[in-house]
């Protein structure tokens, strides 16, 4: 097939976001929450969702949805919009705000979806390279690109995904007062590190706070995300929303979960704590660089060609079972990595 008749010439040269399924004993490469919900939680989801009509479309607004998560962010509910996910609300402020040859700004390494969203609209990407050492944020450098290139939008992920580490409130606010575009910052991990940008909202309004359900919640199933904003800005960016974006299913188990915050301070808790023990292993591998993390993964450098799985071995842990990680170098995943469990 002649595509060129039929797709737009920026769509055909794009790589697309690319995900293969692996099997394994163990998941890593999405970093989810391993913690799945009790069955009393689950049962009163099912419950709930059983008594209502399901030939009948969803709240359009997420009215109830929304009413909770600005009680549970410590913000009005005009300062909220819920999506499908983080990853839709990524292109819904994208839509609202960037037209086709606009400047976004992007980080690297960070987030690929960034960039696929961006190409999907044309927009003219600048990319500043993190700090090299230890993957900090440039900020003399952006703000010089700032200057100089008449930046439309910033995209900032923090916690950083794939490198884990989060960036300072100083040098985000110092972005935020020097700069005359949107700054979206792209807080997935957020509640695995406990830094908050809330405080900042009402003496920043080019500040767009992007959360999700998918990470320390353990809600990626029902794909629920949200954005926090000013409020004049969520009504225009309401504007680019799909109608009916998030499902009667994912709107019911989502205000659920809402409804034990113990539990969630709970898992996120225990999670950070297997991270500091993880953290202290990992400087046993002489043959890997591991770089400090407030998400809930880590990002290492092999200091040799040897897999992964070879490194740990050879430092003496067992291989118990096979686990799935991401090899930044290739977007793919990476099997067999042994579990950190015991030595030999």
């Amino acid at each position: 097939m002649d595509v060129t008749k039929y797709i737009r010439p920026n769509v055909q040269q794009m790589k697309g976001y690319h995900l293969e399924k692996q099997f394994c004993d163990v998941k890593l490469d999405q970093n989810e929450n391993p913690f799945d919900l009790p069955e009393a939680i689950k049962d009163s989801i099912l419950q709930k969702i059983k008594t209502v009509k399901w030939g009948q479309y969803p709240d359009y607004s997420s009215a109830e949805l929304t009413q909770k998560i600005a009680a549970f962010a410590g913000v009005r509910h005009e300062q909220v919009l819920v999506g499908h996910g983080s990853n839709s609300l990524i292109l819904t402020a994208l839509l609202a705000a960037v037209s086709a040859g606009d400047k976004v700004m992007l980080t690297a390494p960070s987030f690929s979806l960034y960039q696929v969203f961006n190409q999907v609209l044309s927009a003219e990407i600048k990319t500043v390279t993190l700090n090299t050492d230890d993957f900090s944020l440039p900020v003399a450098e952006i703000l010089a690109a700032y200057a100089s290139e008449g930046i439309k939008m910033m995209i900032l992920c923090s916690p950083n995904n794939p490198t884990g580490n989060a960036f300072s409130c100083a040098e985000i606010e110092k972005i935020l007062a020097a700069v005359n575009g949107l700054v979206l910052i792209d807080e997935a991990y957020q509640e695995f590190h406990q830094d908050n940008l809330i405080s900042l909202l009402p003496k920043y309004e080019n500040l767009v706070i992007l959360r999700t359900f998918s990470k320390a919640l353990s809600m990626a199933g029902f794909r629920v995300g949200y954005l926090i904003a000013h409020k004049t800005l969520i009504a225009e960016i309401r504007k680019t929303c799909v109608p009916y974006n998030v499902n009667m299913a994912a709107q019911i188990a989502v205000s659920e979960i809402l409804n034990y915050p113990e539990l969630i301070e709970e898992q996120i808790k225990a999670i950070v704590g297997e991270r500091e023990l993880l953290w202290q292993e990992l400087q046993n591998l002489t043959r890997l660089k591991v770089y400090p993390s407030n998400a809930n993964f880590f990002w290492y450098e092999l200091q040799t060609v040897t897999k992964p799985s070879g490194i740990f071995l050879m430092t003496g842990y067992w291989c118990v079972m096979s686990v799935v990680t991401r090899d930044w170098r290739t977007a793919c995943d990476l099997m067999s990595a042994p579990r950190l469990i015991t030595k030999k």
